[in-house]
């Protein structure tokens, strides 16, 4: 149990002044000896035991009504076990909320997750106080100072957002803050649902966020207010494709004049409902096309409904344009619909950077060339050329989805060529260099660099990976790709920011995507050739990797832009909403999802795939990632609203007033009980009527 006043608790000496006045009480008179008293002091002893009992009573019960009252006044709180994390009043308090769409799921008392944490939270700092709030937001980039917690339900920055927070961010931020600015106390609260899409536990950053909080001389207390329940019978909705083809079903929409027809695919994922009547009935699905609106049903399969090629007819002449699917509304709103945008299909173009490119071919990349030139579907056309490096700084990027590199990393000079290209949206791919030397170590890439090379004696299959989302997902059907049976007989590490999608048994990334500023950097440790990996002799890895960053670079390319929340580098302002949630500013558009309209260029925000995984973090991780710091963890359970931190001074009043009516009783005297003389059976001396007679009646 802790106090807000603590200073008070000072005063506890002062519990033993009824003991000290009893003392002093007890010196004030002096014994003599008086031989008249002798017999009643005889006759006390026998009752000194009880005496001896309510004067300890009575002073016990004095000691309590003081301190009660010093309790009462220095205002303890508790709340379970969370009453005893909680200190005096500190210097600044940090307010970090994942706002993902996964906080948006309904609690049983009707709010979102981050509604209920969020309130919870408010009333627990009114209740603690502190000199300043702070709130900080990574996706936003900006760091607010409060002037009351209140102001976060005021200034809507309870709203989830469609991006995928980044918890390492908000505490490397957190960090920083702290450095920079010298506070006093600092109370941590990071409010969170703990989804490792949202904490990407396996992330290099860890141990260096670690480090850098235990280096913090400051006292630093974290407190993580978490709810992890999944949501029960939710259904999600993602579009995979939308494109357009001609009422004819040929390959090029644009050489027909005549009418078209929209190609949607989607899928519609379900939580915690089981395979029966329930979950294969029929859904009803509402799509808005450029604002008209209409309805159909699918036939659910079970826990994955996938629908493919689904046709809907379009206007003569309508090419582009965008859309919306929904589903009827369960327990997580944001998952719900699905934003679009539709157009004549881009050329997916790549390059592969080798050095020994001539005339746009290679020997020793050439598993690449096919697995990047090769369509998925024959609606979709893919071109990939070879260059050398010096070739590619003479190219134009404008059209180009994806480059693959295999050779050392480049200076600064090439990356800058470069880094339009991966702003925009651009994916690449790094193969782990065979230069027979080591890398320099001082070369690095969107915060990634090669380590030492090393040859293994016998094959070694990939231990872990990642096979929810990202480029190692399973396919449609629900099958995973079989990355597991890859070996690997070479390879180096990659060091740096990263997340690691697939691991070797030692634990070492094998492939790992950059976390830097820019997105859609990927690193693969090993090479193509039979005596480095089986990647090229297998190929169905390399190829659904490939095809899927492909398929992703060229999201981003032509008038029609199906992007990711949070991960577009360009500036919004120019942006108009066509239609989305009317929540954000013009600069947070890209946080947001919607449909966006910028010149002739049409925006789809969406959450990303990462977010319909319901995976969460584990006690064991949190605790590695809090490993030496001083944390704690309030688990809200059945979406309570009650104050998570409770004052219990009027507990302490009433014990006082218990001890003060306990000691009033003891204070009141004895009552002696006399009893009544032996009767002799006879009456005397009376006058009365009766006398003469016996008890019986007979006379005397």
């Amino acid at each position: 149990m802790t106090f807000l006043q603590p200073w008070m608790l000072w005063a506890l000496p002062l519990v033993a002044l009824p003991i000290i006045i009893h003392l002093i009480n007890q010196r004030r008179f002096q014994t003599t000896p008086w031989a008249a008293m002798s017999f009643l002091l005889a006759a006390n002893r026998m009752s000194r035991g009880y005496a001896k009992l309510r004067r300890y009573l009575i002073l016990a019960a004095r000691t309590l009504v003081v301190a009660g009252l010093i309790f009462a006044v220095a205002r303890p709180l508790s709340s379970g076990w969370l009453g005893t994390t909680i200190g005096s009043r500190v210097d600044t308090t940090l307010i970090l909320l994942d706002r993902s769409p996964s906080m948006g799921q309904i609690t049983p008392g009707g709010r979102t997750k981050l509604e209920t944490l969020t309130r919870r939270l408010v009333e627990s700092l009114n209740t603690i106080r502190s000199d300043r709030y702070v709130w900080i937001d990574t996706n936003q980039e900006q760091i607010l100072e409060l002037e009351n917690p209140e102001q976060l339900i005021e200034l809507s920055a309870a709203d989830t957002d469609a991006a995928t927070t980044d918890t390492a961010d908000l505490l490397e931020a957190a960090a920083k803050y702290i450095r920079e600015n010298q506070p006093g106390s600092v109370d941590c609260w990071i409010v969170s649902d703990l989804r490792r899409s949202d904490w990407n536990v396996d992330s290099g950053r860890w141990n260096a966020i670690n480090r850098s909080l235990r280096q913090i001389s400051q006292p630093v207390r974290f407190h993580l207010l978490t709810d992890a329940a999944s949501a029960p019978n939710n259904r999600s909705l993602r579009v995979q494709s939308a494109t357009v083809a001609s009422a004819a079903k040929g390959p090029d929409p644009t050489e027909t004049p005549g009418a078209g027809e929209l190609r949607l695919s989607f899928t519609i994922r379900q939580v915690g409902v089981s395979s029966n009547d329930s979950a294969r009935r029929e859904l009803p699905i509402e799509l808005d096309l450029n604002g008209a609106r209409s309805k159909f049903n699918v036939r659910q399969t079970g826990e994955l409904t996938e629908i493919n090629q689904w046709a809907v007819p379009l206007d003569a002449g309508q090419r582009t344009g965008w859309g919306k699917l929904s589903i009827p509304a369960d327990t997580n709103a944001s998952d719900n619909e699905y934003y679009f945008v539709y157009g004549s299909p881009v050329i997916r173009k790549s390059i592969v950077v080798t050095e020994d490119a001539v005339d746009g071919d290679t020997e020793t990349a050439r598993p690449l060339l096919l697995a990047a030139g090769i369509s998925t579907t024959p609606e979709i056309r893919c071109e990939s050329v070879a260059m050398t490096p010096n070739d590619l700084a003479k190219a134009d990027l404008d059209d180009v989805a994806l480059v693959l590199w295999t050779g050392p990393l480049p200076p600064e000079s090439t990356q800058a060529l470069l880094d339009p290209f991966l702003r925009r949206g651009g994916r690449l791919i790094c193969f782990a260099p065979d230069s027979g030397g080591d890398e320099d170590p001082g070369i690095a890439w969107a915060g990634l660099s090669w380590g030492e090379a090393l040859q293994h004696e016998s094959d070694v299959q990939v231990g872990r990976w990642i096979g929810d989302h990202d480029l190692l997902s399973g396919v449609r059907s629900g099958d995973s790709l079989p990355v597991g049976d890859l070996k690997i007989r070479w390879h180096r590490p990659v060091l740096g920011d990263q997340i690691g999608l697939a691991h070797l048994p030692d634990g070492a990334p094998i492939i790992a995507r950059s976390i830097a500023d820019v997105p859609g950097v990927y690193f693969i440790g090993t090479g193509i050739s039979a005596d480095q990996s089986s990647l090229a002799r297998d190929g169905v890895v390399l190829y659904a990797l490939i095809q899927r960053a492909l398929a992703d670079g060229a999201d981003t390319l032509g008038l029609t832009q199906q992007l990711i929340a949070g991960q577009n580098q360009s500036d919004t302002d120019t942006w108009q909403r066509l239609t989305g949630p009317n929540v954000g500013r013009s600069t947070t558009y890209s946080l947001h999802r919607g449909v966006y309209q910028d010149d002739d260029r049409f925006i789809a925000i969406n959450r990303g795939e990462s977010e319909d995984i319901e995976a969460t973090v584990s006690n064991d991780q949190l605790d590695r990632i809090f490993a030496g710091l001083r944390y704690d963890r309030i688990e809200n359970v059945g979406g309570s609203t009650d104050s998570l931190i409770q004052e219990v001074w009027r507990t302490f009043l009433v014990l006082m007033m218990i001890a003060f009516a306990a000691e009033a009783l003891l204070c009141l005297p004895r009552i002696r009980r006399t009893s009544a003389p032996a009767s002799s059976g006879r009456v005397t001396g009376g006058r009365g009527r009766g006398a003469g007679f016996d008890q019986k009646g007979a006379t005397t």
